[in-house]
């Protein structure tokens, strides 16, 4: 209870600013972004598909366009948080959570790259965080239905991995850089890198 007193004055803008960005993504007067058409019909494919054959790849699909390949698409995002809690949650609010949870990521990256690599102050750290993660770029390509670039918010992790100084961490670092990357590439996100 202590830490959060301690740093009320950097959680309060993030909540604030994370809970404007995440009440725009809800529809207005039941409208989405225009791409979202093409996720959401791939979301309940995979949906389908999990539940019919478990968590088998699904390589081919019938249902698009006649008949088309699957997870060959570059941007197939069956292998993504949002497909994962899309078993299981609404396929909306499964994709409003990995922003909440990709937006609360880049936010803790940052900070951790700007304190530990670049060595800035705690409040440069916190205003640096807050202009990357609540930029232009990711709030109007997710606003719109491109979700697949949600994993650009783990690019201070990428930076993380490659710029700080390896000492004893270096399988630490090589973690973070695998794990970022295998999963912007199995997300869709091909285009982020």
């Amino acid at each position: 209870m202590n830490w959060v007193f301690k740093n009320i004055a950097r959680i309060v803008p993030f909540s604030v600013a994370l809970g404007f960005i995440l009440w725009r993504f809800l529809p207005v007067n039941r409208l989405l972004g225009h791409d979202y058409s093409h996720y959401m019909a791939r979301i309940y494919l995979g949906t389908d598909h999990y539940w019919k054959n478990g968590f088998r790849t699904p390589h081919f699909t019938p249902y698009l366009c006649g008949g088309m390949p699957f997870y060959a698409d570059p941007q197939a995002v069956y292998h993504s948080l949002p497909q994962l809690l899309a078993f299981f949650l609404p396929p909306l609010f499964s994709t409003h959570l990995t922003f909440a949870l990709f937006y609360v990521l880049g936010y803790w990256g940052f900070i951790r790259l700007f304190r530990e690599v670049f060595g800035y102050s705690e409040r440069i750290a916190h205003f640096a965080s807050l202009i990357f993660v609540f930029n232009g770029f990711a709030f109007m390509h997710l606003y719109v239905g491109h979700v697949t670039h949600h994993p650009f918010l783990l690019a201070p992790w990428v930076l993380y991995a490659l710029l700080k100084n390896p000492k004893n961490h270096v399988f630490h670092q090589a973690a973070i850089l695998i794990l970022a990357v295998s999963y912007t590439l199995y997300a869709g996100g091909m285009h982020v890198l």
